[in-house]
């Protein structure tokens, strides 16, 4: 009897064995599978360039689903701006850099990703059209009610005010409008980029009317 349960115990151990190697085989033969690879690239999508020498410009990787993948990860681009994050596990990620702001990108990662681009002068992209429409309807509205103006956008202007208030007199009785300095927006962000935008938007029809009425008599009149 007992060398019969002997051989009952040692098969069932041995059964047991069996079942967890293969377990364990199997989930070795399966590291590195199901993984993906992001490739990518660095651009300016909108401003002049600064310099198109991207060499060890760092690119970052974070996981959104930090348990599923890599949670953070730092490389560094090519020299043309080419970068890529290998062996990543199936996750949504945002990949950033930065010049003077962050710029990012999020990506469901569930195939081989090989066209990202990630623009660094993202803040400079076009501005919605019906942010510039208001700025036109603007300066339609003061063309209207003899309210029309020029704006100087000069960052740390400085003004000698008695010239500057004679000559806003002078153009105001002759061609009816004057000058409005904009001090101090230094474009480094998303926000100082649009109102820029909104700013110009208004200058370009006031200046298209000017020409139209006195041609270019009035900018004379500026110098």
């Amino acid at each position: 009897m007992c060398d019969i349960v002997y051989t009952d115990v040692a098969g069932h151990f041995m059964k047991r064995l069996i079942f967890t190697y293969g377990l364990t085989l199997i989930s070795i033969l399966c590291i590195g599978q199901g993984t993906f690879t992001i490739k990518g690239q660095l651009k300016y999508c909108y401003d002049k360039p600064w310099s198109d020498n991207f060499k060890d410009f760092p690119v970052e990787i974070d996981d959104i689903e930090p348990h599923y993948g890599v949670g953070h990860e730092v490389i560094y681009a090519s020299e043309s701006g080419e970068f890529i994050f290998i062996n990543l596990k199936a996750s949504n990620y945002k990949i950033s850099a930065s010049l003077v702001n962050r710029s990012e990108v999020v990506i469901k990662v569930d195939r081989n990703v090989t066209d990202v681009i990630l623009c660094l002068d993202d803040d400079f992209r076009p501005v919605p059209q019906d942010t510039l429409t208001a700025s036109i309807n603007k300066a339609k509205l003061d063309i209207d009610h003899n309210n029309l103006r020029i704006y100087h956008l000069l960052p740390w202007l400085a003004i000698h005010k008695r010239s500057f208030y004679r000559r806003n007199k002078r153009l105001k009785r002759k061609f009816n409008f004057e000058i409005e300095t904009v001090g101090c927006l230094l474009i480094s962000d998303r926000k100082s980029f649009i109102e820029q935008e909104k700013y110009l938007t208004y200058n370009k029809v006031a200046e298209e009317y000017l020409d139209k009425k006195y041609g270019a008599s009035w900018r004379r009149a500026l110098r």
